[in-house]
């Protein structure tokens, strides 16, 4: 019976799924198990053990549990059509349903209650199908009238986020950079799945080659659109596949260092990585200022800013001392953050306007919520009062390439994107 009540579920889920779409038979879908999860709560508490009546309940439940979603999703979904929100859309389908599911379930339990006391040894046998009913059609109406709304409300919101999202994407992006764009995206996903599933043991070597595989393609995206450019915005996209290139390269080697089970060496040549890549990031900064008048003081205070960032950061992942080093580190970052958010770099981007000042919010935004993701990396790896935090069994490495993987090629493409609107 276990089979038959999946391939009951499977045949009424495509059954809606032909009816409704995807989407709304998502949402109906959900109210199976969630219905079945609080209909075992019930039975527990009520003392029930599952068995094959139990089971055959269930299988004639499937059918008729979705009846009341069905009737909130597709009235929401008109509702949706006339252009109300989805918040909006779904609470009201929940209000204007409420007495039609009531009485239809009601209706639906009347014809199993005389059931209940059916007589003698047949009687308390079958007592457990109109339970098993009962229950699970109570749980489908609290699903449909509260659970269902809600979902459908966040999921309508979120539906809408994503598409606005994609549109921006279309009409700013090539369709290369938005194919990148999807890599990327399922390189961290899977990134976060092995660290979920399998844990530290076996990350190392995966990770680094994804992110090998990533920065190389985005090198070869970078150096492949050179041609299409003014001479100008070249050394900027240049300078972004030189950044995804070098990153490539050391990423092959932490690889083998880590097959090796070679810590020290991967963390040696992560900071040589970052070393280089870091510089020619706040380079990037320079370049697309120095329409506006940026000097090269403003250069090397950032590159040198950095370079103190990096190398305290080192120390305190190999010499001990974390919490002092770190803090070191982590001033040298909110200067370099308040130069590019509040002070000369700042400035120069107000005065040059436009594109110029779009793409050097970005980048800021980039530096301030990209780069923090590197000290999360450096708590989770080293010890100090920061042990409290939930840093603990969180991989550094994983950390640590999500956030190359943001800021690197995403630093690229923001140079991308400006270069291609400057030269049209």
């Amino acid at each position: 019976l276990e089979g038959s009540v999946l391939t009951a579920i499977a045949l009424v889920m495509i059954v809606v799924l032909a009816a409704l779409g995807i989407r709304s038979a998502l949402l109906v879908g959900f109210a199976i198990p969630t219905s079945f999860l609080l209909a075992f709560a019930l039975m527990g508490i009520s003392g029930i053990t599952i068995s094959n009546m139990v089971m055959f309940g269930l299988i004639l439940a499937v059918g008729m549990l979705v009846d009341g979603a069905i009737v909130v999703v597709e009235y929401a979904d008109k509702r949706i059509a006339e252009g109300t929100g989805p918040m909006e859309a779904y609470g009201s389908a929940a209000k204007r349903m409420f007495w039609p599911i009531v009485s239809s379930t009601a209706t639906t339990l009347c014809a199993f209650l005389p059931m209940l006391f059916w007589p003698g040894v047949p009687g308390e046998f079958m007592r457990m199908l109109p339970i098993t009913l009962i229950y699970v059609l109570s749980a489908s109406l609290l699903v449909a009238l509260i659970y269902l709304p809600v979902i459908g409300g966040v999921a309508g919101r979120l539906t809408r986020t994503l598409e606005n999202i994609s549109d921006k994407l279309r009409n700013n992006f090539k369709l290369v950079v938005r194919l990148l764009l999807v890599l990327l995206s399922i390189a961290i996903i899977f990134m976060g799945v092995i660290q979920l599933v399998n844990g530290i043991a076996i990350i190392g070597a995966v990770l680094f080659f994804i992110g090998c595989m990533a920065m190389m393609a985005a090198s070869a995206f970078f150096f492949l659109s050179l041609n299409q450019f003014d001479k100008k915005w070249r050394t900027s996209v240049l300078v972004s596949g030189l950044i995804t290139f070098i990153a490539a390269v050391h990423y092959w080697y932490m690889r083998d260092a880590s097959m090796a089970g070679d810590v020290s060496n991967v963390t040696a040549f992560r900071y040589v990585d970052w070393i280089l890549t870091v510089p020619l990031m706040c380079v990037e900064f320079y370049l697309i200022l120095k329409v506006a008048g940026a000097t090269k003081s403003l250069l090397w205070k950032l590159i040198g800013l950095s370079v103190v960032m990096l190398v305290t950061g080192y120390f305190g992942e190999t010499m001990g001392n974390a919490v002092m080093w770190g803090t070191v580190s982590g001033i040298a970052y909110f200067i370099i953050v308040y130069e590019i958010w509040l002070g000369g770099a700042a400035k120069m981007a107000k005065e040059a306007g436009g594109d110029v000042l779009h793409a050097h919010k970005i980048l800021c935004w980039f530096v301030l919520v990209g780069w923090a993701i590197y000290p999360i990396g450096y708590m989770a790896g080293t010890e100090g009062w920061y042990d409290v935090l939930p840093t603990e069994g969180l991989a550094m490495d994983v950390w640590y390439n999500i956030a190359d993987a943001i800021n690197k090629i995403g630093f690229g493409l923001v140079i991308y994107s400006l270069a291609v609107k400057k030269t049209a």
